[in-house]
């Protein structure tokens, strides 16, 4: 049931339906990333998995930049941090291809199942 999943899973399953329908999240993809990186941080939190995300945002930005993670300069330029989210174009696509790259890097099980599920009666 939807009710009995640990804040962790709860945020597996909203980090999943950014990736889904980012539009209706997020207006600009600056704000994309930085949702993205603030459901990230808290899942490891709960998860107690704050040296795996370190090294997943690493091996991402690696992978994407070719060149190591630097907090202050992150994903964007100025520019491209203004440009609107959609899906069909080249800026959200990079957002989220990296937040992607961290999720395969930490397996997680983004999902939906039993998200709508009713509640039991109290």
């Amino acid at each position: 049931m939807a009710g009995n999943k640990s804040p962790a899973e709860y945020l597996e399953s909203l980090v999943l339906w950014m990736h889904e329908r980012p539009q209706m999240y997020c207006l600009y993809t600056g704000e994309l990333d930085s949702v993205l990186w603030y459901l990230h941080l808290a899942w490891a939190k709960f998860a107690h998995r704050e040296a795996e995300y370190q090294s997943a945002l690493e091996t991402a930005y690696q992978s994407a930049l070719g060149t190591t993670y630097n907090s202050t300069r992150g994903l964007l330029t100025d520019e491209e941090r203004l440009v609107r989210v959609d899906v069909n174009n080249e800026v959200t696509q990079r957002v989220l291809g990296f937040w992607s790259r961290v999720d395969q890097e930490l397996a997680l099980q983004v999902r939906v199942d039993g998200w709508n599920e009713p509640s039991e009666p109290v």
